[in-house]
């Protein structure tokens, strides 16, 4: 296994994104709402041109799976007046804050990162912080999503 840890701080980042309820057929929701994103990237001004990535909301431990929400994302350059980007799409605000950042390999499974998020948690010594609305963001480093850096809000 290959998986890393660094802690960073992050910028506040404004997104529009694609909201993908309940983890059935997740792989199936986050599909379809990539290629649906993508065409309404045309119709957004002030989209940065930086590569889509994924937000949970909220902390994955604190609902049912069902629950869960997963947004495909793109970061704006600031803040959309609402009625200037489409309407299926959400706006999000994530404040700027420390992060534990988790780098996946591409021969590492994504299930064995959050299967193990407690443990670089407690190997760390940090504790997730719950309070920032639990914005837990995945990164693309290469097209393929083989390899991921998941961003999970630390106190």
């Amino acid at each position: 296994m290959t998986i890393t840890t660094e802690i960073v701080n992050f910028h506040k980042l404004n997104v529009l994104g694609i909201p993908c309820k309940g983890l059935t057929n997740m792989s199936d929701k986050v599909g379809n709402a990539v290629k649906e994103l993508m065409e309404y990237t045309k119709d957004i001004k002030t989209w940065n041109g930086k590569p889509w990535f994924g937000v949970f909301q909220p902390c994955p431990e604190e609902v049912e799976n069902e629950e869960l929400m997963y947004f495909v994302c793109i970061e704006t350059e600031g803040a959309i007046e609402q009625g200037n980007y489409p309407k299926e799409l959400q706006q999000i605000t994530i404040p700027e804050q420390r992060y534990l950042v988790i780098h996946k390999g591409k021969d590492d499974s994504i299930k064995d990162v959050y299967g193990g998020l407690h443990n670089f948690l407690k190997e760390r010594n940090v504790s997730q912080n719950s309070a920032s609305h639990c914005y837990i963001l995945e990164f693309a480093v290469d097209e393929s999503w083989e390899s991921v850096q998941v961003y999970v809000p630390i106190t």
